[in-house]
């Protein structure tokens, strides 16, 4: 189906976030919709996919900068930047890209700080994920 101007709105009035939704950019959601030919259930199982892997990259996290590893650190900053920009959590993944940047650079005692913001962030975007809202057409 060849995606027109009335057929774009039609998918945007089908996810609606709530007032929690600060966290989520509702473009990214209504692209998943049509990514996922509006599948509300595999949306649902990416979403709670995409929550537990982010879960574990946190706890990875924590591990890499207990053991000193820059470079692990730095990987898991980069997966998790890409799979929080797919489902529209830019601040998480702004957060994610400077964990990632300074850690390139070799400035872990600054990692700690933001492995914080990430996981206050990541509360936020789990809570506006998690109140989302699909309607069938």
């Amino acid at each position: 189906m060849e995606l027109n101007q009335t057929n774009a709105e039609s998918c945007a009035q089908r996810i609606v976030l709530s007032d929690r939704s600060a966290a989520i950019d509702q473009q990214a959601l209504t692209d998943l919709w049509k990514d996922m030919d509006e599948n509300e259930d595999i949306i649902r199982e990416l979403i709670r996919i995409f929550l537990d892997d982010a879960r574990q990259q946190m706890s990875n996290a924590h591990q890499s900068l207990a053991t000193a590893n820059p470079i692990e650190l730095g990987r898991i900053a980069h997966t998790l930047k890409g799979s929080s920009l797919y489902y529209g959590a830019k601040k998480l993944a702004e957060i994610c890209g400077l964990l990632e940047t300074i850690c390139r650079q070799g400035q872990l005692p600054q990692a700690a700080s933001l492995i914080r913001e990430i996981e206050t962030e990541f509360e936020m975007v789990k809570e506006a994920l998690r109140s989302l809202e699909i309607h069938n057409a």
